[in-house]
Formats: structure tokens, C-alpha cells, sequence
């Protein structure tokens, strides 16, 4: 699983983020860019004040947290979200509603502006977390972008703010325990980036559906209606209430819609859950009695419960689905560079053998009737080659077949007509009986990899020999193979002079080249073919290796 490049000290890291963010505030603003802006500010401030109306409804003061605050959801996305010059707004329309609704509630003058602080700055230390990792807004279906907003929106951030609110809070009532304040605090915010931030960015930032459009809005309407009522009976009705009966509902909706149907679907789950709690109804105002604070509390960690697994099996589907779909375009890849070769090959060869075999058959005709033996030699000649092009048909659409062929074998079948760089002793021999020297260094056991980047390893390496058998005076070519950080790094190096003739440049149009070029752009990987440092040709290759094993 990918996760946070922690190599970097986070600090500096920072803080060259936070001056390069900083520089941009201040640059690129155009005149149209002041009605966006009124706009962003009035929504931000509309969703807070909203936001603190609904949690103090929910019988929530100061001194005892808010167990659930949408308002840090909101600030937290459109960070992420609006461009980098609009984020001072998005701040601003924050602290703004957030210092005004304290006053009409009543706070004191300092508790107002220590509680607006702490509901501004957590969030933003959030997204700025969240963007100094990844660079662009999490897409939730990624396992690494995943961790980045769990990691920085959801721990983090609101940590953050709640080292800041809570003291302010007790300067207004002082009842209750400060660690009960604290931890409530901290479950509200987290639970607002959680469940409003990550409903704002599955919606905003992904571009897909797992499901065909023509299903996707019945299936949708119909999991959406049925997880209504079901969550309408386990809170409302019920007693005793299996509130575990959601969840499989919810992972249905993660599976076939993906972040964005497990995000809805637990946010339907929260609304209809939350108002029944503040009613008295459900499983967890049962167990915490008179104390409507405790049951949301407790009915908050069910929540994460619920949207962690929701968004945690959306991101591994999507990631697998990812990963399949890669290989099949590999190997869609891959078939195409075989049927191109086979025409190539049928062209050319083809046309060779054809000539031959029609010579031949013009000089049985033009000889002496008396010339036995050389008539039946030219009719060899000529028999052979109508055999050879037969055969080169048949062998050319095996090629073409190869992938298909390959991918029906059982998977404990040999598989070692394939080449890899398991061969690549017998191919050092080979090329060394021609006459040059040639250096091996690999290791003895290289780890596990698919065989398609076994095979492409190996067809690399290959060409690289051959490039300088044809192409260069050389009398030795040193071939490196190792693994380094998870990478198949290959290295063939010749102390020639790489000097092909015009003639073979327009014949072959350097197809060697971007053939393995080719090649390591299916995986993503680097390649440099040029002058060595120290003279001579090199060819060097960097594959990512595949988790999958071969």
C-alpha cells in the first residue's frame, strides 16, 4: 500500500509549502475573480452558520463539546478544493461565521474569539497537511490519498483545533471534566472533515462510476430507499436495535458505487441515526439514559465505524480494479507490439523468400533441357521456399496468438518457453560466441515479479545486445542487473562507438529504441539509451516492480 513520504523532514517541508502557498495568494488574482469570491465567502459562512445551528440544537454547549461539527468538513474541503489565491476567503468566511454565531448564542467576548480560532485554524492545518503530502485534493479511492486525509484531516487537524477550543470553552462553564470536553471536541471535528469533507471530496474529486450508467440510478435510488428504512427501523423502532445491520448496506453501496455511494449512503445513515438519538430513540440513548451528549457520542464512533469501512473497501476495489485494468492494457500492449512485428516481419522476410522463390523458378525454366541435376537443384531451391513461407505464416500467426495462448495455461503449467531473464544466461552465450566479450552481474535471486515485466526485461536487454553487435565497434558490453527500492534496474554498457548507417537508420527506423521504449512506458518505468559516462553506448532501464508475483 502506498502511504506518506516521511524521508522528508516534515518542517522544512512544510514550511517551503506554506512560503510557496503563500506566494501564490498574493499572485494571479484577476478582476473576475472578486464575484467567485463573494460567492465562496457567502456559501462558506451560510454552511457554518447553518452548521452551528444544527449542533446546538443537538443540546450542545461549550463546556461539554460538540460531538458533531460540519462546519470543520466544509472549511477542510474547499481548501482543498478552490484554487490556492482563493483560500484567504474560504479563512476569512470561516472565522467570520463562526465568531458572529458565537455572539448571538451568547458566548463571551475572549470564549467567541478562542473558539472561532480553534474552528479555523484546524482545518486549515489539515489541508495543509493533506496538500504538502499529495499536491492536489485526496481522491478517497486511492489508498494513499486515502491515508494522507485520514492521517491529516481527520487526526491531525482537528487535534490541532481541539488544543485550541477547549480551553476558551471552559472559560464559560467549567462543569464539566476537561478530558471529557477535550475528547468530545476532537470526536465532533474529526467526524465533521470524516463524514462532510469526505462527502464534499468523493463527490468533487472522483470521475467515475464502478457500475454501467444505464443501472447505475435505479440500482442507486433503490440502495438509497432500502438502507432509508432500514436505518428508520434499527433507531426508531426496534428495541432491542441490530444497528450492525447498516453496515453490509453501506458496504454494498462502497462496492458498486465507490467512494462516492459509501460516502451517501453513510451520510443518510448519520442524519436518520443522529435526530433519532436526540429524540431518545435508538441503542444509544438506551445506554446512556438521560445524557443525550454521552449517546452521541457513542452513536459518533459508530459512525467512523461505519464510513472508515465503507471508504477503506471502496479504495481497495478501486485500487483493484486499477490494477487490473493496468494489466490488461499491458498486455493489450503488448499483443499490439507482436502483430506489429509480425507484420513487419511478414513484409519483409516475406517479401525476401517470395523473390527467391520466384528467381528460382524463372532459372528452372531458362535451363538446357539436358540440365537433370541442376533442374532438380533449382526445384529444391524453389520447393524450400514455398515451404519456408508457409511455415513463416503459420509461425507468424502463432505470434499473434501468443497472449491468448499464454493466458489460457493452467497456472501450474511450464510456462519456460516464454523468455525471461531467468534465460539470460543462455543469451549471454549466445552472443559471446560471436566473438564478444561479455560481463553478467546479477544477483542470484531476484524477488518476485509478473511475467510480463520478466519478458520485458528480458526483451530489452536483448536488444541492447543486439544494438551492439550491429551498430558499434565494440569488443565488450558489461550487463548489470539489480534491484534497488523496489525497482529492476538493467544496465548493458559497450566500450564502442555507436555509429549505424544511414541506410540502416531509414531501414529500421530506430525501431530498437522505441520498441523499449515502449516497453518500460507500459510500467511506468525510465529509460536512457546514449553515450556512458565514461565512453562507449549504454542502455538503462528502470522498472517498478509488480506486487503481483509471476
Amino acid at each position: 500500500m502506498g502511504g506518506i513520504d516521511v524521508r522528508t523532514p516534515l518542517a522544512p517541508g512544510l514550511r517551503r509549502s506554506l512560503e510557496a502557498g503563500w506566494r501564490a495568494v498574493g499572485s494571479g488574482w484577476r478582476p473576475e475573480d472578486l464575484g467567485f469570491a463573494t460567492a465562496l465567502f457567502l456559501v462558506i459562512a451560510a454552511a457554518h452558520a447553518g452548521g452551528q445551528e444544527v449542533v446546538y440544537r443537538l443540546n450542545h454547549v461549550p463546556s461539554t463539546g460538540v460531538t458533531f461539527f460540519p462546519g470543520d468538513g466544509v472549511t477542510f474541503a474547499a481548501l482543498l478544493l478552490v484554487p490556492l489565491r482563493f483560500c484567504p476567503v474560504v479563512l476569512a468566511a470561516t472565522y467570520f461565521a463562526e465568531l458572529t454565531s458565537h455572539f448571538i448564542l451568547g458566548e463571551r467576548v475572549i470564549t467567541a474569539f478562542g473558539l472561532a480560532a480553534g474552528n479555523t485554524i484546524g482545518p486549515a492545518v489539515g489541508a495543509a497537511l493533506v496538500w504538502h503530502w499529495l499536491r492536489h485534493a485526496p481522491r478517497l479511492s486511492r489508498r494513499r490519498d486515502l491515508v494522507a486525509f485520514l492521517v491529516g484531516g481527520v487526526v491531525i487537524g482537528p487535534a490541532v483545533g481541539t488544543a485550541i477550543g477547549p480551553p476558551f470553552a471552559r472559560l464559560t462553564n467549567a462543569s464539566s471534566a476537561y478530558l471529557t470536553v477535550t475528547a468530545r471536541w476532537w470526536t465532533g471535528d474529526a467526524l465533521g472533515v470524516l463524514l462532510i469533507g469526505g462527502l464534499i471530496l468523493a463527490w468533487a474529486t472522483e470521475t467515475r462510476w464502478p457500475v454501467q450508467p444505464r443501472y447505475a440510478v435505479f440500482e442507486a435510488e433503490a440502495v438509497a430507499l432500502v438502507l432509508g428504512l432500514l436505518t428508520w427501523f434499527v433507531f426508531w423502532q426496534w428495541t432491542p436495535s441490530p444497528i450492525y445491520l447498516v453496515i453490509p448496506v453501506v458496504g454494498w453501496s462502497a462496492l458498486r458505487f465507490g467512494t462516492r455511494g459509501a460516502m451517501t449512503a453513510a451520510a443518510i445513515v448519520a442524519a436518520i441515526a443522529e435526530w433519532a438519538t436526540v429524540q431518545g430513540h435508538g441503542e444509544f440513548a438506551k445506554i446512556a439514559g438521560a445524557n443525550p451528549d454521552e449517546a452521541l457520542w457513542l452513536l459518533q464512533l459508530f459512525l467512523a465505524v461505519v464510513i472508515l469501512t465503507g471508504l477503506v473497501l471502496a479504495a481497495q476495489v478501486a485500487e483493484a480494479d486499477a490494477e487490473r485494468e493496468a494489466r490488461l492494457a499491458a498486455t493489450e500492449a503488448l499483443s499490439s507490439e507482436r502483430a506489429r512485428l509480425a507484420r513487419e516481419l511478414h513484409d519483409s522476410v516475406g517479401h525476401t523468400v517470395s523473390v527467391m522463390v520466384l528467381q528460382a523458378g524463372a532459372a528452372r525454366m531458362q535451363l538446357p533441357p539436358g540440365e537433370t541435376a541442376s533442374s532438380e537443384m533449382v526445384e529444391s531451391i524453389e520447393t524450400t521456399g514455398r515451404s519456408a513461407l508457409e511455415e513463416l505464416d503459420r509461425l507468424l500467426g502463432l505470434l499473434d496468438d501468443m497472449d491468448r495462448v499464454d493466458e489460457a495455461r493452467a497456472p501450474g503449467e511450464d510456462r519456460s518457453t516464454a523468455p525471461g531473464l531467468s534465460r539470460i544466461g543462455a543469451l549471454v552465450e549466445s552472443v559471446r560466441r560471436t566473438g564478444l566479450m561479455v560481463d553478467l552481474e546479477q544477483p542470484q535471486v531476484l524477488p518476485s515479479r509478473s511475467r510480463v515485466l520478466d519478458q520485458s526485461a528480458y526483451r530489452i536487454i536483448q536488444e541492447a545486445l543486439t544494438n551492439s553487435l550491429k551498430h558499434s565497434n565494440a569488443q565488450r558490453v558489461e550487463i548489470t542487473i539489480k534491484c534497488t527500492d523496489g525497482r529492476l534496474e538493467l544496465s548493458v554498457l559497450d566500450d564502442g562507438t555507436y555509429s549505424p548507417p544511414p541506410s540502416e537508420m531509414r531501414r529500421s527506423g530506430g525501431r530498437g529504441v522505441i520498441g523499449m521504449r515502449e516497453r518500460v512506458g507500459l510500467f511506468g518505468g525510465e529509460l536512457y539509451a546514449g553515450p556512458g559516462v565514461a565512453g562507449g553506448w549504454e542502455v538503462r532501464a528502470s522498472l517498478p516492480l509488480d506486487e503481483a508475483a509471476p
